[in-house]
């Protein structure tokens, strides 16, 4: 049995091309490559099988009678061979454990979410890392984790950075403190509760922001998660500086009110999915988890 053929896969490959967009030119320009080199992969396979496998005109190619009997042939053990790849792929993931790290206001409304979409696929698990989007990258770095969900990561070229979706801060109070026409002046009757290092994109930081405002608050409250200050506005202790999304998710819970009458000149914040080039992870796994990042946040 002549097995020479099975080690000229590619050449398979360039050969279906070829029939397909009905000339060498036309497929040299689909797979961005030269006329010549597909010329010389069905060459090669005909002087293999030591028969003409097309027939050639200034028109373009045909297939002839062996052309068909290769083709057919071809097509059911590339159509297999995807199938095998899928079924290796799949038993990759089913055993498959990711560690993933997440800023800590993200991962209270993202996590939960995200791990009940990925029970419905079955195919991995995830062990989850909250921190600081600093701590977090360098444990990406470190390879201490695989995943990782920050706010404006660094760029580095050893990681890939994938936008999930940008935000911005707002100033919130509880419903049960509400007045009307809450302007520069009441402000000296409510504290400020804000987490003065949370930079935007810029990496300016809240407190650089608020500072600059020359905002009259009766005092600040300046705390070291949007976690205890979501806390500090559910109990009534002032107006808190939150990003969107945190009062979005703690909105209910808190009953809180956007002041939309309060000047806003900070910046916005990205949020990304990182990963390091390194990783021994499919495609298929990475593109899932960004989706179904995307998806959360839609």
């Amino acid at each position: 049995m002549n097995k020479e053929i099975l080690s000229e896969t590619d050449k398979l490959y360039h050969f279906h091309e070829v029939v397909d967009c009905g000339s060498f030119q036309a497929a040299a320009r689909k797979l961005k490559t030269t006329a010549s080199r597909l010329t010389y992969s069905v060459n090669r396979l005909e002087e293999i099988l030591k028969t003409r496998i097309l027939i050639r005109s200034k028109s373009g190619v045909l297939l002839n009678e062996d052309g068909q009997r290769l083709m057919s042939l071809s097509k059911d053990f590339f159509k297999k061979y995807e199938s095998f790849y899928d079924e290796v792929q799949n038993k990759k993931e089913s055993t498959l454990k990711l560690k993933m790290g997440t800023f800590t206001s993200i991962a209270i409304y993202f996590v939960p979410q995200l791990l009940k979409k990925i029970k419905k696929t079955d195919h991995f698990s995830l062990s989850i890392f909250t921190g600081r989007s600093q701590e977090i990258f360098e444990r990406l770095l470190s390879k201490d984790i695989d995943i990782a969900l920050t706010v404006d990561p660094p760029k580095h070229n050893q990681v890939i950075s994938q936008e999930i979706y940008t935000d911005q801060f707002g100033f919130y109070l509880n419903k049960r403190l509400w007045v009307k026409n809450i302007n520069r002046e009441s402000l000296k009757d409510f504290s400020l509760l804000y987490m003065p290092s949370a930079t935007d994109v810029k990496g300016k930081s809240l407190k650089q922001y608020i500072d600059s405002m020359n905002f009259s608050f009766k005092d600040h409250f300046e705390l070291n998660s949007f976690e205890i200050v979501s806390e500090f506005a559910k109990k009534g202790l002032g107006i808190a500086l939150l990003p969107t999304r945190v009062a979005q998710f703690h909105k209910g819970q808190l009953d809180l009110v956007q002041i939309k009458s309060l000047p806003s000149l900070i910046g916005r914040h990205h949020f990304f999915l990182s990963y390091r080039k390194d990783l021994d992870l499919s495609q298929k796994v990475i593109s899932k988890m960004i989706h179904y990042s995307q998806e959360i946040v839609s």
